[in-house]
């Protein structure tokens, strides 16, 4: 498909055991007027899977699966990558990074371990060193780990809800926790055993949130009341007549155009809700992938694209925002070793 303009997007993946005859690592590829698609820069580092944007439009925060490191990355106007920072949390596999609005720190959810750490950063971006870390296992009396996948404690993303607050899903204890700036954490909502939250987006306009629930393939809307997620309406991620195996992972709200997108790793695939009454999301359909494992979806919003990782294929997807929100659209396919996250650059 041809573009209304170039678009430049940061891509991040698995390096353990990946190709290495294709971009690796973290790439910056570039998208021309005509729909074709080049790698600039490239920087690799191991499983970068999590990328957040800085308060400069040039800095990107990146979590390390499967390691114990945090990284910051510069991209130049060629689209080169550098390796500003770097530090040690001494806590295994940051599955996500998140950065707090005002620049003054992130918080790392260490899904292995089933630590939240936060990390103070410098004027310049660069990190200043852990502030706290903050245990969660066992910290939920009451749940149950009815899936076997669940373990003690394994909180997956952390959503800035504003004043160095957050809501962070915990798989494995089937909560989603309310954390404070000290690090004090109280259960925002419990949902039903073995839901296994994963992601959390929240609406820009309307008190509601939306979870997807990895392990039972569902879409769980809240309405916001202070700090506090009361349940409200559920749904399955899954067409009535698939009978495979299938776990939600990545979940994205177009406001704009009234939807709710969750990816299906088995169905491969990306369900698509309306959300024009927010908490009551309608199934419409669902967008076939040509890509096993879709790990991640993310809004472009500058460029109107929805982007869709296929990790399991090695390949983004690039769809036109209002072509997916009506299960339909060609494609930009990017190459790149077992993505996992991509975010826009500013040109």
């Amino acid at each position: 498909m041809s573009m209304h303009r170039e678009v430049r997007v940061l891509v991040g993946g698995f390096t353990d055991g990946a190709r290495a005859d294709i971009p690796l690592g973290l790439a910056v590829h570039r998208v021309g007027a005509d729909g074709e698609a080049v790698a600039e820069g490239r920087l690799v580092i191991d499983n970068p899977t999590w990328i957040s944007p800085g308060s400069a439009p040039d800095l990107f925060y990146v979590s390390q699966s499967a390691r114990r490191s945090l990284s910051l990355v510069g991209v130049d106007a060629d689209g080169r990558i550098s390796l500003v920072d770097q530090i040690d949390i001494d806590a295994l596999n940051p599955a996500h990074v998140a950065v707090d609005p005002q620049g003054s720190h992130v918080i790392a959810s260490c899904f292995s371990e089933g630590v939240i750490v936060k990390v103070r950063l410098r004027d310049d971006g660069g990190f200043a060193g852990v502030e706290w870390t903050r245990d969660m296992n066992r910290a939920l009396a009451s749940a149950t780990r009815r899936n076997s996948l669940q373990s003690d404690a394994e909180p997956h993303q952390a959503v800035p809800i504003g004043a160095g607050e957050y809501f962070v899903p915990d798989r494995a204890q089937d909560v989603v926790w309310h954390l404070g700036p000290d690090g004090a954490a109280a259960p925002a909502a419990e949902v039903r055993p073995g839901a296994g939250p994963r992601h959390l987006a929240l609406h820009p306009a309307a008190p509601v949130a939306y979870l997807v629930g990895e392990l039972d393939s569902t879409l769980i809307t809240f309405r916001r009341e202070g700090r506090a997620l009361v349940p409200v309406d559920v749904r399955t991620t899954l067409p009535a007549d698939w009978f495979g195996d299938s776990a939600a992972a990545a979940i994205v709200v177009d406001a704009v155009r009234e939807r709710v997108y969750v990816t299906n790793r088995g169905h491969d695939s990306v369900a698509v809700f309306d959300i024009r009454a927010p908490e009551r999301p309608t199934s419409i359909g669902w967008i076939p992938l040509r890509g096993r494992t879709p790990r991640f979806a993310g809004l472009l919003a500058d460029a109107g694209l929805l982007a869709v990782a296929a990790q399991g294929d090695d390949h983004v997807d690039l769809f036109r925002a209002e072509a997916a929100a009506r299960l339909q659209g060609s494609d930009v396919r990017l190459v790149h070793a077992a993505p996992a996250c991509v975010v826009q650059v500013q040109l």
